[in-house]
């Protein structure tokens, strides 16, 4: 008899919970039926062909390895580059890995960590790595640099939270106000350069430190930030155009940047604003941070990519090839964009359709290009 009584309940529950399956089988079926009809009705915007997106990074972008010397690695996309005098070499491919920052000698990265269930967060946190990129122990906070065992984490702009790794805790009566702040802070001894979006870099030499930034919700214009000063360069040169500080070391009071016409194009999407097709005639140009003078001092033809400068010496990338003034140095990738497709619905680019993306860097006397 004990058997039979729960034969019903059983029954009712088992009975219950296959109808809810149907019911949800039936409504992701008649989504997808109702999104593929639907489809068929979008705007289809272009052709345009696939984009190859193309960056200059600076070399204050690289860490230098704790480990081995004239070694330096960079964090883009997930994966871990090892830069040396061979080349660029993958090292590891780490998910949710944002960035790494060095201290002490010791290798961190943040990892953002999602969930696939809904309503949980993913557990991302702050990871220290060993030698060989493996991971020894999890850190539990969030930082944009590392200084002295504490990681630091500029908060929405408006404050500096100290997040001390040996107690594994915030410290909140160290907190540093911001209210959108961007210059130079001292932090434990370390000089930092903060942005009011988030970007914080130590900065080891204030009276050759440079840095180039649109400032953060107040208008599209470009300063050049040094030690105690900022300057905001003239719309007539820079307004619609992409400008580029070609180093980030200012030498004789000067520092160079670029500044880069891009040509119209109905090949390229909505948003795609670096691709190579997009690289026009450059203007090279000489900022004095004494006389607050701009002087033009060289051009690029269409296609160039400028990557560094110094006084005399202009790098750049042009069709497979790294230059210096018009010398080839080496050869390389030629960039190219990819097959033609269309945008359905919304007339803007995804950053995943992509025919590579490309960092391009000039780090110790090389020239180096990473595709991810």
């Amino acid at each position: 008899m004990a058997k039979k009584k729960w034969i019903i309940p059983v029954a009712i529950v088992g009975g219950f919970l296959q109808t809810i399956i149907f019911l949800l089988l039936g409504i992701i079926l008649l989504g997808n039926v109702a999104f593929g009809i639907s489809y068929l009705f979008w705007d289809r915007h272009g052709p345009y062909h696939t984009p190859a997106p193309t960056y200059s990074i600076h070399s204050s972008s690289f860490i230098k390895s704790p480990y081995k010397d004239n070694e330096y690695y960079y964090c883009v996309h997930e994966g871990i580059y090892k830069l040396d005098n061979d080349g660029v070499h993958l090292v590891k491919r780490v998910n949710g890995l944002d960035y790494l920052y060095e201290d002490n000698g010791q290798m961190y990265g943040y990892i953002q960590e999602f969930s696939p269930w809904l309503f949980i967060k993913g557990f991302s946190g702050t990871y220290l790595f060993d030698e060989n990129w493996n991971v020894e122990k999890k850190v539990s906070g969030r930082g944009n640099i590392a200084i002295n065992n504490h990681l630091y984490l500029n908060y929405n702009g408006s404050k500096i939270r100290d997040f001390s790794i040996e107690t594994n805790s915030y410290d909140d009566e160290n907190e540093i106000p911001l209210s959108r702040f961007t210059g130079f802070l001292e932090i434990d001894g370390q000089m930092v350069f903060v942005c009011e979006n988030g970007e914080m870099q130590k900065v080891n030499n204030l009276n050759t430190y440079a840095f180039l930034k649109r400032p953060y919700l107040r208008n599209d214009n470009y300063y050049i930030y040094w030690y105690q000063n900022s300057f905001e360069l003239p719309q007539d040169i820079c307004l619609g155009r992409g400008v580029t500080l070609l180093s980030d070391e200012i030498v004789n009071d000067k520092c160079i940047f670029s500044v880069t016409v891009k040509p119209p194009s109905k090949k390229c999407p909505q948003y795609c604003d670096t691709c190579i097709c997009g690289f026009g005639e450059t203007t090279i140009y000489s900022f004095d941070t004494t006389t607050l003078e701009i002087e033009e001092i060289s051009t690029l033809h269409p296609g160039c990519v400028p990557i560094q400068a110094e006084e005399g010496v202009i790098r750049y990338y042009y069709d497979g090839y790294f230059y210096e003034n018009d010398n080839k140095i080496s050869q390389t990738e030629t960039i190219t964009v990819g097959p033609d497709y269309y945008e359905v619905g919304e007339d803007t680019w995804s950053s995943g359709n992509n025919n590579g993306r490309y960092d391009l860097a000039y780090l110790n006397s090389h020239f180096y290009m990473i595709k991810y």
